[in-house]
């Protein structure tokens, strides 16, 4: 058995922009930042106290947006391993070719219409019901001089359309924007060198059979509802400068499958 592998690290610093710009947008939430990699995403994201607990209003449980956009990180790796594997028995070989990044977000905006839908799993957690929201905390005190007390007991105006689609959890970006980090197998083939059961033949010298499939399986963090952080938006208005940002437009991943037989005459 033989096991390799690439570890890289990527870095990049944006020096300046032109004019002097302390940023400039590229696109689809992505901006150039002096001083930071690029690219990096930028949105909205919902009022927190200082522990990171979303804020909501106190008479419709409904999460506060924070009118000041965000840095919510990279969007492109800065980590990517690949491992590979080998393996042999007798006349078979199994390849499989791993692959690990980290250290970057993705924005899947395809999510909205997911949630409009009703098709995403995230839709259906309480039923469609009224529920408090989770981890959050209400203002008891001023805008000036806030006191954050934990929620538990107003709930949401309503567990269903009002909720995932008429409300900030709809307008608010940061519930698309989640850890892009996974785990996949990239690539695994198995062959077979079947030259041993071709000896006394008189016209084939060499016979191999080879069955392959590509992004087999994928791991991501639980926080991940969305999908595959490499199925990118395609090219036009929606496309993605990082390979990371996914819209409707998306192509969705593909599991793919092949086989390949070579006779040698």
């Amino acid at each position: 058995m033989d096991i390799t592998g690439n570890l890289a690290n990527q870095r990049s610093i944006v020096v300046s922009i032109l004019a002097n710009a302390p940023s400039f947008s590229i696109g689809n939430n992505q901006y150039a930042v002096v001083g930071e990699p690029f690219p990096v995403i930028k949105g909205t994201d919902f009022q927190r106290d200082p522990q990171g607990h979303v804020v909501v209003s106190p008479t419709t449980g409904l999460p506060l947006q924070n009118g000041t956009q965000v840095d919510f990180g990279r969007s492109s790796p800065e980590w990517i391993f690949t491992p590979q594997v080998t393996m042999s028995y007798k006349f078979m070989q199994l390849n499989v070719v791993g692959e690990y990044r980290t250290g970057f977000v993705s924005y899947f905006s395809s999510g909205t219409t997911y949630l409009f839908t009703g098709s995403s799993e995230l839709s259906v957690q309480n039923g469609r019901q009224r529920f408090i929201y989770p981890n959050s905390v209400i203002n008891t005190g001023t805008a000036a001089a806030p006191v954050y007390v934990p929620n538990t007991s107003i709930s949401t105006n309503d567990g269903s359309w009002n909720f995932w689609v008429n409300s900030t959890q709809n307008t608010t970006n940061s519930p698309y924007i989640t850890s892009g980090a996974y785990w996949k197998i990239r690539e695994a083939s198995l062959s077979f060198n079947l030259n041993q059961f071709i000896k006394n033949t008189k016209y084939i010298k060499g016979l191999r059979l080879s069955l392959t499939g590509r992004n087999l399986f994928i791991w991501v963090p639980k926080t991940n509802w969305w999908g595959d952080p490499d199925t990118s938006a395609p090219t036009g208005s929606q496309s993605s400068n990082s390979g990371t940002i996914t819209s409707i437009n998306s192509i969705p991943s593909q599991r793919i499958f092949g086989a390949k037989l070579d006779i040698t005459l």
